[in-house]
């Protein structure tokens, strides 16, 4: 499983041929900065710190590395650099009697790596990406403290902004200043979410989870026209130079639109970028909703298969007919006549009312999906 380092068990010499007491050697992934846990048994059960130091007599102690290329520095104890090798070849072994072919480095899960797994639980040399926080043995981490942890730590440091992965106590000079002054950092939140690939991913952008286009704006107006509206949304996040972070679209009228925020700026043709992402082409950025209750503007334009309205006020005229009566005349015998009356109705202003109908309850907007674990490798 694993290699007993070159040097371990011999004696360190500064570049005056002096036992360099206390000297440090620091191990990373093949040709990149990415800390390479290392360990003191062979069955790396028990990882040593990012920064393993000599004994007070200068000799390195027993240093076992997993299997795949390796870059090392070496530094004295005030932290001159003594030597920085990059690309040393530690192929695994062939397996079997029979030969077979090594295990290069692209083959091995190296720190920072993520897994999903549909399972629950812990998984030995990871953790969860469950946005609690790792830290060392003293740090009161939450999801894992010990000193294993440090080259995630590292990573995590040096890979996200304090925004997405915040350090207690706010960032140090280094991240492994920041572990030994035992702080925690908080591991990304996957809790509940699904993986999408970056708008741009080192290409130029895709414009499939993004709308790029161009905006005017008006100093202290929450109104703004954009050069296209195609694809634009009610609650996407505006990215543009004259709108302060966090603004939405609050409404649509044509190529005009409403800020949720006023504009710091006026300016013509600014580039924006329209997403329901935090940052459609930042690595960790969040986005979208479980459900979501439709506004009015969102309905397809219909209508309900009649009309009605106030007209105000109106008169009707009518003529009764005739109808025979009995009248009785005095001094004579009784006669039938017959009588018809004239006049008009009066109708005042009214409303035939539509009765509504729906309870404003929020629809799902869930894909079909299976859970699980994601976790990350220490």
């Amino acid at each position: 499983m694993a290699v007993l380092w070159r040097l371990s068990g011999t004696r360190v010499l500064d570049i005056n041929a002096a036992i360099a007491v206390g000297a440090r050697v620091r191990f990373f992934a093949g040709h990149t900065t990415t800390p390479l846990t290392v360990y003191a048994d062979p069955a790396l059960a028990t990882p040593l710190p990012q920064e393993v130091m000599a004994d007070a007599f200068g000799l390195w102690p027993a240093i076992y590395l997993p299997y795949g290329d390796y870059d090392e520095q070496a530094l004295t104890s005030e932290g001159a650099q003594l030597w920085y090798f990059r690309g040393i070849a530690n192929p695994a072994p062939g397996s079997g009697s029979g030969g077979g072919s090594a295990v290069g480095a692209d083959q091995i899960f190296q720190t920072g790596d993520v897994l999903w797994l549909p399972r629950a639980g812990l998984r030995a040399g990871w953790v969860r990406d469950n946005g609690r926080t790792i830290g060392s043995a003293g740090s009161g981490a939450t999801e894992r403290a010990n000193a294993d942890t440090q080259a995630l730590f590292e990573y995590l440091w040096l890979t996200y902004d304090n925004s997405l992965c915040p350090v207690s106590g706010g960032r140090g000079a280094t991240g492994a200043a920041d572990f030994a002054a035992n702080k925690t950092i908080a591991l990304p939140d996957l809790r509940g979410r699904t993986p999408i690939g970056l708008d741009d991913m080192g290409n130029g952008a895709a414009n499939r989870i993004q709308v790029s286009t161009t905006i005017t704006t008006s100093n202290g107006s929450t109104s703004a026209v954009v050069a296209n509206a195609t694809g634009l949304a009610i609650g996407m996040k505006v990215r543009s130079a004259h709108v302060p972070p966090g603004t939405t679209v609050t409404d649509i009228a044509g190529s005009t639109i409403t800020l949720s925020a006023v504009a710091t700026a006026a300016e013509s043709g600014t580039p924006a970028r329209f997403s329901f992402f935090d940052d459609a082409q930042v690595a960790g950025s969040t986005g979208g909703v479980h459900t979501h209750l439709q506004r009015v503007k969102e309905l397809a334009q219909h209508n309900h298969g009649g009309s009605t309205g106030s007209a105000g006020s109106t008169e009707l005229s009518y003529t009764m007919p005739g109808a025979p009566m009995t009248a009785y005349i005095s001094g004579s015998n009784a006669q039938a006549i017959a009588i018809t009356s004239t006049g008009t109705i009066a109708i005042p202003a009214h409303m035939h009312a539509i009765a509504s109908d729906g309870a404003s309850l929020p629809m799902i907007n869930l894909q079909p999906s299976v859970l699980g674990t994601f976790y990350r490798k220490l």
